[in-house]
C-alpha cells in the first residue's frame, strides 16, 4: 500500500502542502521511486527558478560569484518588472550578464511566447549578448545548468525550419506563431519598423564614440524615443550601463524623466550601506580602481566606475558653474527685459559652399545692473551671408539691441556694409530702432581661445545665465552651447561660444529701472528721431564729404 512508502528526504523538504504531497504520491505510483524523484525535483526546480531570479541567476546560469548586491538588483527588477527601469553600475559590474541575459532567459523561462528586442550602440555588440544566449541554451556557456532545466524540452530549433542565426533566434517552446523572433537584436543605426516587443532591453547603447558632439547625443536620444514606438502598450522597458557625459542619454532621463523610472545605481567606491568597494570581490578592488583613476583621469573614470560625470579637474568652463533662469510671457518678465542693455553678436562664417567647418551664429545677451549676463536668444546653423544678415535684423526687431557687433576681416567687411545698407532702407520706417555696430577686427579681435578664456570668471561667479533648469534639460542652440563650453578647447566647433565671448566687449550693466523705447508720434522725441535726423542726414550726404559738418545730435531722444 502506498502509505507504507518511505518519501525520500530531499523530496519531502519540497512539500509545501498536504495537496503536494498527495500528488507526489501518485506519481511515485505511476513511475516508481527513481524516476519519480528526478521527475519531481525537476518540475520544483523549474517553478522555483520561475518564481525567483535571483535564484534562477545563482543557481541555473551558474553565476556563483554574484555578491548580495547582485541578489538585490535581482530582487528590484523582479519587483518592478512593469515599470521602466534604469541601471547604471560600474564597468565590469556584473550588469549586463544580470540585467540582459540573465533577465531575457528569465523572462522567456516563465512565458516563450515574449518578444524581445536587445538595442546596443552597435548590432555587432548586441549579436554578442545574443550569442551569449544561445550559448546557455546549448549548454555551452561554463557552469550553466540551463539546459538541464529545460531538458524535457531544448529550446534550440532547425535553422533551415525556423529562425536561428546571430542577430535573431526563435526558441522552440514558444506556442503562439508570429513573425517577430523571440529574440531579436539591433543598433542605433538599425531600423525596426513595423516590429512590436514585449521587452526592449537598452545595453551600453551610450558610449565614447557617441557623446563626442551633441549631435550625436541627440541622435542616441532619438534612437531610444523612437524605439518606444515598437514597445507593446503593456510592454517592458530595461536600460542599463555607465555613465559617459552629462548630456547622455542617462543624464536626460534622470533630469527629465526619472519620477517616471525605477533606477538602480551603483558607486564602484562605496555601497548605498556606506560599505567602501562593494565589488571588490569581482576584481573591482581599491588598488584596481586607483590604477583606473590614475590611467584614465578624474572625469572618465568618475563616470566609468562612480557613475557621477565630474568635471575634468583643468576643465575651463565647469559643470558645477552653470546658472539658469526662468523665461516667462507675462508683464513682469517683460518689465524686466526692459532692465536689461541688450547686445548681439554675430560670429559669421564664408558661403556655405566653404570647408568652413563652424556654423554662423548669433547670440543676443542682456546685462542687468548687477553684470550678470542672461542669454536671451541665439541662432546657430549653415546659413548664406544674406541669411545672416536677416537673422540679425529679425533678432533686432524681437529684442532691440543698443549695441550689434561682428568680425570685419576678410569676406566679413562685405556683411557690415548689407547690414548699414539694410539699415539705411529701415530708417523710413516708423518702427525703426537705430543701434550701433562695433567692429571686431585687428587688436580688438585677438586669439580666439584667449577671448573664450575671458568668460571663464564670469561663468565660475555664476554670472552667466541660460534660459532653463540644468545643462541636462537644455536643448537646440543652447544645448550646442553649454557642451561646447565644457568640451572647450576640445570642442569640434566653438561658433555659438566664440560668439558668446565677443559680448564681453560690448555688454555694460543695465539699469536699475525699465527703460522705455517707444516714442509717442506726436511727441518731439518721435519727430526729432523719426523725421527731422533723417532730412538732416539726408542733406548732408548732397554735400561733398570734404565740407560736411558733424552728425547732428538728437535731443529729445
Amino acid at each position: 500500500m502506498l502509505m507504507s512508502v518511505v518519501i525520500d528526504s530531499v523530496v519531502e523538504r519540497t512539500f509545501l502542502s498536504q495537496a503536494e504531497r498527495d500528488k507526489y504520491l501518485e506519481i511515485l505510483e505511476q513511475l516508481g521511486p527513481e524516476r519519480a524523484k528526478l521527475e519531481w525535483l525537476t518540475a520544483k526546480n523549474l517553478v522555483r527558478n520561475k518564481r525567483d531570479f535571483a535564484h534562477f541567476c545563482r543557481h541555473t546560469l551558474g553565476y556563483a560569484k554574484m555578491l548580495p548586491d547582485h541578489e538585490r538588483l535581482c530582487q528590484w527588477m523582479q519587483a518592478n518588472q512593469g515599470t521602466p527601469k534604469l541601471i547604471l553600475m560600474p564597468r565590469g559590474s556584473f550588469k549586463s550578464s544580470l540585467a540582459t541575459i540573465g533577465y531575457a532567459l528569465w523572462k522567456l523561462l516563465n512565458n516563450p511566447n515574449l518578444k524581445i528586442l536587445i538595442y546596443s550602440d552597435t548590432t555587432e555588440k548586441a549579436e554578442r549578448f545574443l550569442l551569449s544566449i544561445k550559448n546557455h541554451i546549448l549548454g555551452l556557456e561554463g557552469q550553466s545548468g540551463f539546459r538541464y532545466l529545460t531538458h524535457q524540452q531544448t529550446w534550440e530549433v532547425n535553422p533551415q525550419e525556423k529562425t536561428w542565426n546571430q542577430s535573431a533566434i526563435v526558441i522552440s517552446a514558444r506556442t503562439q506563431g508570429h513573425f517577430v523572433p523571440s529574440i531579436d537584436v539591433a543598433g542605433i543605426e538599425t531600423s525596426k519598423a513595423g516590429m512590436h516587443y514585449d521587452l526592449i532591453i537598452f545595453d551600453d547603447i551610450v558610449t565614447d564614440r557617441n557623446i563626442t558632439t551633441i549631435d550625436q547625443m541627440d541622435k542616441v536620444d532619438n534612437c531610444y524615443r523612437d524605439a518606444l514606438s515598437l514597445l507593446m502598450p503593456d510592454g517592458e522597458l530595461v536600460m542599463l550601463g555607465t555613465r559617459w557625459h552629462f548630456g547622455e542619454l542617462y543624464g536626460r532621463i534622470l533630469a527629465k524623466d526619472a519620477a517616471h523610472w525605477q533606477v538602480w545605481q551603483r558607486d564602484a567606491e562605496v555601497s548605498p550601506r556606506g560599505e567602501p568597494f562593494p565589488y571588490a570581490a569581482i576584481g573591482l578592488t581599491q588598488d584596481f580602481l586607483m590604477r583606473q583613476k590614475a590611467a584614465q583621469g578624474t572625469k572618465k573614470y568618475s563616470c566609468l566606475y562612480r557613475m557621477s560625470p565630474q568635471d575634468d579637474e583643468t576643465a575651463t568652463f565647469k559643470h558645477e558653474h552653470f546658472r539658469f533662469y526662468q523665461p516667462a510671457h507675462n508683464e513682469y518678465f517683460d518689465r524686466w527685459l526692459a532692465t536689461l542693455y541688450i547686445t548681439g553678436v554675430l560670429d559669421a562664417i564664408p558661403p556655405p559652399t566653404s570647408d568652413h567647418g563652424d556654423d554662423a551664429a548669433i547670440t543676443v545677451v542682456g546685462t542687468d545692473a548687477a553684470h550678470t549676463m542672461f542669454l536671451l536668444d541665439a541662432v546657430a546653423q549653415r546659413m548664406s551671408p544674406e541669411q545672416q544678415i536677416d537673422w540679425a535684423l529679425a533678432l533686432h526687431a524681437k529684442w532691440r539691441f543698443r549695441k550689434f557687433g561682428l568680425e570685419t576681416n576678410a569676406f566679413q567687411k562685405m556683411l557690415k556694409s548689407t547690414l548699414e545698407l539694410k539699415l539705411r532702407e529701415l530708417r523710413s520706417k516708423p518702427q525703426y530702432h537705430p543701434f550701433e555696430i562695433v567692429e571686431f577686427n585687428g587688436v580688438t579681435q585677438g586669439n580666439k581661445e584667449r577671448r573664450i578664456e575671458g568668460l571663464q570668471p564670469w561663468h565660475e561667479q555664476g554670472l552667466i545665465r541660460f534660459p532653463g533648469t540644468s545643462v541636462e534639460t537644455l536643448t537646440g542652440v543652447w544645448s550646442k552651447l553649454a557642451y561646447q563650453m565644457i568640451e572647450f578647447p576640445h570642442s569640434q566647433h566653438d561658433d555659438a561660444l566664440d560668439s558668446l565671448a565677443y559680448h564681453l566687449n560690448l555688454k555694460q550693466a543695465g539699469y536699475e529701472r525699465p527703460q522705455e523705447v517707444e516714442y509717442p508720434r506726436t511727441s518731439a522725441a518721435w519727430y526729432e528721431r523719426e523725421i527731422w535726423r533723417p532730412q538732416q542726414l539726408k542733406e548732408l550726404q548732397r554735400a561733398p564729404r570734404w565740407r560736411r559738418p558733424a552728425t547732428p545730435q538728437l535731443a529729445f531722444s
